[in-house]
This record gives structure tokens, C-alpha cells and sequence, in this order.
């Protein structure tokens, strides 16, 4: 961001505290995508609703963890996921099959695989923790590394003015990547 001297300066930016908080921030990106043509907008409002799904489901507690994964998912697992639809793809094209993945539209494919497909993954790194929290097996920070801390609820922001009306914040450790 830009400081009060005109220069550029890195800030890390928390989460969103809510599932609430997170859908505000998602309908950003859906407009981005729709505007740019990246993914449909059928695909990205699934994706919402699965979400959602998820942090209904489980207890608030369980928040910062369906973040975590949901950021995980997009940061990490999606570019895994087009590598492996653009090896495919290829493969494909070299046997002389039919292919839906489209190279002008990669994400959209990857969008379609992430909801159609990862049902595993949820599973290992959501449905199952959250499963443990809730029955007092396993606590958040369990398995919460801190590469994609949220907000505390408490935690306001003024956006004209840089500042907090309180510095809470739900972090751990970062992992490597």
C-alpha cells in the first residue's frame, strides 16, 4: 500500500473474521472474473456455496481452518490442478481424442475440477479436522499453520485511515510452501 510519504510498503492484510466477511471479498473476485472472462459465473457461485456449506456446518470455531483451505485451494492446489488439465489436455491432442479444456480459458476448467473433483482433499483438509475439533479430539491450532491468518471478529478497520480500533488477530506459524 501506499504510506503517508507516497511510497509503497508491504503489508500483510488479515482474513476475513466470518464467513460473512470472506463472501463480501468473494463477490469481488466474481465480478473480476465475469468483467475478464475467466471463469463462469455458474462455477464461481458453486464454489461460494460450497463454502459456505462448509462454514455452516461446522462450528465457528472452525472458521480460520475452511479459510486456511480455501486459500490453500486457490493459491496452491488450482495451479496443481491446471498443470495437470494442460498435461492432460496435451496428451489428449496428441492421441487424436476429443478435449473440453479450453487454453483461452484454463481456470474455468480448473473451477469445474475443484468442484467436481476434490472431493478427497475437502475431506483431508476440512471435513476431517473439523470432525475432531468439534468433538474435542483436536483444537484449531492443531492444524492451523498461519499462512493464511483471519481477523479477529473484534478487529475493526478504518479504511480512510490506516488504523485499528483493536490489533487482535488469529495467527500461527507459517508454513513453507
Amino acid at each position: 500500500i501506499m504510506n503517508e510519504e507516497g511510497l509503497f510498503e508491504k503489508v500483510e492484510i488479515m482474513g476475513p473474521p466470518t464467513y460473512e466477511a470472506w463472501e463480501a471479498c468473494w463477490n469481488i473476485f466474481v465480478t473480476a472474473c465475469i468483467m475478464f472472462n475467466i471463469i463462469d459465473e455458474g462455477k464461481l457461485r458453486r464454489y461460494m456455496k460450497f463454502i459456505r456449506r462448509l462454514a455452516r456446518k461446522h462450528d465457528d470455531k472452525c472458521w480460520p481452518l475452511i479459510y486456511q483451505a480455501e486459500v490453500r485451494m486457490r493459491l496452491e492446489r488450482a495451479s496443481e490442478i491446471r498443470e495437470e488439465l494442460e498435461e492432460q489436455h496435451e496428451l489428449d491432442l496428441q492421441n487424436g481424442w476429443r478435449t473440453h479444456f479450453n487454453p483461452a480459458r484454463p481456470w474455468d476448467a480448473v473451477w469445474e475440477k475443484i468442484l467436481s473433483g476434490s472431493g478427497d482433499w475437502w475431506w483431508r483438509n476440512v471435513e476431517q479436522p473439523c470432525l475432531l475439533i468439534t468433538c474435542n479430539v483436536k483444537t484449531v491450532a492443531d492444524y492451523v499453520d498461519g499462512d493464511a491468518p483471519v481477523a479477529a471478529s473484534a478487529m475493526l478497520m478504518d479504511t480512510l485511515t490506516g488504523t485499528t480500533t483493536a490489533n487482535n488477530t488469529t495467527r500461527g506459524k507459517k508454513r513453507p510452501r
